[in-house]
């Protein structure tokens, strides 16, 4: 049976120490601390991204700081030759033109009748104070006619009104006496009876 082999792994800092290539740790495993990324050692000494594969992301190399280019220099090109001085034209003053007159116009059609103002006209001066004229007195008029006298009360219907609010009253006290819980109703039923005496007055 054969001796599994055993997978290797190294710590490094950071990934910018890790190099692109390293065919001699073919099959080892890489772990960045500070990026906490983990890398590997393809078959053919390429070192790729496993957290990248994870990640459905396109495995890249490790990365690398390319060599600094040298400084730029500034060059100068030599200074151009100094161009001629303008000349400033001044044209002629024109003539003075003359103010001319046309003769006066006919005197134009009479024009339509304005609508009505609606701007209040100054106030008046004041008018002088009235006279006070009283007229004579008038004649007394004659006594109106005597209104027909008024309808008799009917007694026997007050009469008999007041037998039934008396009888109401003796029963009211008697379901007082049986049940006082009843009072709110017996108030309201003495309310409209003193309504009813009242509207037969």
């Amino acid at each position: 049976m054969p001796k599994p082999q055993r997978q290797k792994v190294h710590y490094t800092l950071t990934e910018a120490v890790l190099p692109e290539m390293m065919p001699e740790h073919i099959g080892e495993f890489y772990v960045a601390k500070a990026e906490g990324t983990v890398w590997f050692v393809a078959s053919n000494g390429a070192v790729v991204s496993l957290t990248d594969l994870l990640l459905n992301a396109k495995p890249v190399a490790p990365p690398r700081h390319g060599v600094d280019g040298k400084d730029g220099k500034s060059v100068l090109g030599p200074r151009g030759q100094k161009g001629e001085k303008g000349d400033s034209i001044v044209g002629a003053t024109g003539p003075k033109g003359e103010t001319i007159v046309g003769p006066k116009g006919d005197r134009g059609e009479k024009g339509d009748k304005g609508d009505p103002s609606t701007v209040p006209g100054p106030k008046g001066d004041k008018g002088d104070r009235g006279e006070s004229v009283v007229g004579p007195h008038g004649l007394k008029g004659d006594r109106g006619e005597r209104g027909p006298a008024g309808a008799d009360a009917d007694n026997s219907a007050i009469a008999a009104m007041r037998k039934e609010v008396a009888e109401v009253k003796l029963m009211l006290q008697g379901m007082l006496d049986m049940n006082t819980k009843a009072g709110e109703y017996i108030e309201f039923l003495k309310a409209k009876v003193a309504a009813r005496l009242a509207a037969a007055k």
